[in-house]
């Protein structure tokens, strides 16, 4: 996410005896930008800078060089004027410069705006190379990553600052929609109220899981910023297979405890989802095998590919291998218990594990409610892609970006489904799609 966008600086070519700042920083602002603006590319220093005065004289001024400015604050016209200028030059060649990162930096962050516009994706060679080409300076690595984060906002400081504000976006997203779920929890931290978790679940999400298929997946992943969080989520599917975020949360990690809060919010905020049609997909790992109670009447099912990834890494590929040909997709008792009977002749043990996990939770024979082909928690392993940038972000810009997605996709698929009805569409596309297959099918 890009930082918001400032007005570019003016370009300042020299400075002259008499000229006037606000103050000193405005000051050497200027300083900065001549020194790169000036064909002769200078370095300088400040060989004195207090309250009354800054006088800058060049990098190489003990090697004769007599470049100098000085510039004092007038207390009569509350401002920094300048009184000397040398601007003779006898050291420096027409070669960038190659600047530390410490004197760097606040030059960086006043021209970057103007030169490269930064997001997640902006490689700090970029930064180094637009900033070469439009200002012939030569930057380090280092220095230029530093500028990516401070322009993100990447640092300790800017990503601790963004929890203080969580309060206040609760707050916004109240009323901006009235009827949503949104809830924050601190804990006290040796006196000192800290963030603990935090949910949304928009209004919309009730009416638009009531108009999908009665099927929720829940996983969590990992926020790859500073701060070691965990983003629960909980995703249907509407009638044209696509998958619809229904609701959010930014936890400690994936426990118990932390599930069981997610849980208990989302069956406040959809009721409806505590239904005996409803079927709860994840792998009841980390926590969920119990705080899934807190949905009872649904019905559950595990992730299959879970199961899958158990029996290779715990056991052998020749068992994974057995489970997906002949188990995995099985619709009939008989052509499951034949998979077991296959896969006791590969790995007896791998059979133990699969007896250990009742058949109502995974096989298509058994299970107790639909999954309407969806067999896996990978729904929201599609969600995980689709927010892959959100991710690497800061705690509030993710959850705004969450949220304006989210809205946004609603939208659009809005706008795609009065175009169908204005066409006098009966079914969906994707039912549709299915329909003409089995058609098709059928006549081969």
């Amino acid at each position: 996410m890009s930082r918001s966008p400032s007005p570019p600086l003016p370009e300042i070519k020299s400075l002259y005896i008499g000229q006037q700042f606000e103050d000193f920083p405005a000051f050497k602002t200027a300083m900065r930008m001549w020194a790169v603006s000036d064909p002769r590319k200078f370095t300088y220093r400040f060989k004195k800078s207090d309250k009354t005065r800054n006088n800058v004289v060049c990098v190489h001024a003990e090697k004769g060089c007599p470049f100098k400015v000085n510039a004092t604050f007038s207390t009569l016209k509350e401002c920094v004027t300048v009184i000397v200028i040398e601007d003779d030059h006898t050291c420096v060649g027409t070669a960038p410069v190659q600047r530390s990162i410490a004197s760097t930096q606040a030059w960086l962050q006043e021209i970057l705006p103007s030169t490269i516009t930064i997001t997640k994706a902006t490689k700090p060679n970029d930064i180094s190379d637009a900033v070469a080409h439009k200002h012939g300076v030569v930057i380090g690595y280092e220095a230029a990553k530093k500028a990516k984060k401070l322009a993100l906002g990447d640092d300790l400081q800017s990503q601790a600052a963004q929890f203080a504000k969580l309060a206040a976006y609760i707050r916004a997203v109240r009323a901006a929609d009235a009827n949503a779920t949104a809830v924050l929890t601190t804990h006290d931290v040796r006196g000192v109220q800290r963030f603990h978790r935090l949910f949304v679940c928009p209004s919309a999400s009730t009416q638009a899981f009531n108009h999908c298929r009665p099927l929720l997946c829940v996983d969590g992943t990992f926020m790859k910023e500073i701060f070691s969080l965990t983003v629960l989520l909980a995703v249907s599917v509407d009638a044209n297979n696509h998958a619809v975020m229904i609701a959010w949360a930014i936890v400690e990690g994936e426990s118990e405890s932390s599930w069981w809060w997610f849980l208990s919010h989302l069956h406040t905020a959809i009721p409806n989802i505590n239904n005996p049609l409803t079927t709860m997909i994840s792998d009841r790992d980390k926590g969920l095998l119990k705080a899934d109670n807190e949905i009872p009447l649904a019905n559950r099912a595990l992730c299959v590919e879970h199961i899958s990834r158990n029996l290779q890494n715990t056991y052998s590929h020749p068992s994974r291998l057995i489970f997906n040909q002949q188990i995995r997709h099985a619709l009939t008792e008989q052509k499951v218990q034949a998979g077991f009977a296959a896969l006791h002749d590969t790995s007896p043990n791998a059979v133990e594990y699969l007896e250990d996990i009742p058949l109502i939770l995974w096989s298509s024979p058994y299970l107790l409610g639909k999954r309407y082909g969806h067999n896996t928690s990978n729904l929201v392993k599609v969600m995980n892609k689709w927010m892959l940038e959100e991710q690497r972000m800061c705690v509030l810009d993710l959850l705004h970006s969450l949220w304006s997605k989210c809205m946004d996709l609603r939208f659009r698929r809005l706008q795609e489904a009065k175009i169908e009805d204005e066409k006098g569409a009966i079914l969906t596309k994707h039912t549709t799609k299915l329909l003409q297959e089995s058609m098709d099918h059928a006549l081969v």
